[in-house]
């Protein structure tokens, strides 16, 4: 359902759901709703560090070019799923 919601918000905003994603990431310092304080989070360093990667490319390419590809292709790809 969240993933429903940050696909419409992106489309209103014409923007790319992962950018919305991106700016939405919990940081060090942050509170999450369930009230935990996060002294160490390292989810952009993360994020930042997959980006590099081939499939990463060509699915943010995909995203951009053929909105709602994107599952399908994540799919066929993760095979560990």
């Amino acid at each position: 359902m969240m993933e429903t919601m940050v696909e419409h918000v992106a489309s209103v905003l014409g923007m790319a759901p992962d950018l919305v994603r991106e700016v939405n990431l919990y940081k060090k310092g942050d509170t999450t709703l369930a009230g935990q304080y996060l002294e160490f989070c390292n989810v952009k360093e993360v994020l930042d560090s997959i980006k590099v990667h081939d499939a990463w490319v060509l699915l943010s390419k995909t995203q951009m070019t053929l909105p709602g590809s994107q599952s399908n292709f994540v799919n066929l790809e993760q095979h560990w799923v």
